[in-house]
């Protein structure tokens, strides 16, 4: 899986990767493409539902779960609830989780 978002000059894809015979695991590539450097944060068994992206920050939705991280690919915040994630809303240092019937504001 392939995505170019506008990340001040990064871009990221989404890799698919064997580690055993039946399974998989998937990480995240960001390139950077002005200074020509490459980072990876893992995911592990599973590939988000949505990404959206703000300056240097990526936002990825699990459906329960969300991982924001940065281009350098270290993890900034790892959330979990027990509702269905509908959307992500992401702002400088805020995201707003929106479920079904409410919006919950997370800072990082």
């Amino acid at each position: 899986i392939f995505a170019e978002i506008g990340l001040k000059g990064n871009i990221i894809s989404f890799e698919k990767e064997s580690s055993g015979k039946f399974s998989f695991k998937y990480k995240v590539r960001i390139k950077d493409e002005i200074k020509y450097a490459e980072c990876f944060y893992i995911l592990n068994s599973s590939i988000p539902k949505k990404v959206i992206t703000n300056d240097n920050i990526i936002a990825m939705n699990f459906g329960t779960e969300v991982k924001i991280i940065n281009t350098s690919g270290w993890l900034i915040k790892e959330y979990e609830s027990s509702k269905q994630i509908k959307d992500i809303v992401l702002g400088n240092s805020i995201a707003g989780i929106i479920y079904k019937d409410r919006i919950e504001l997370i800072n990082f």
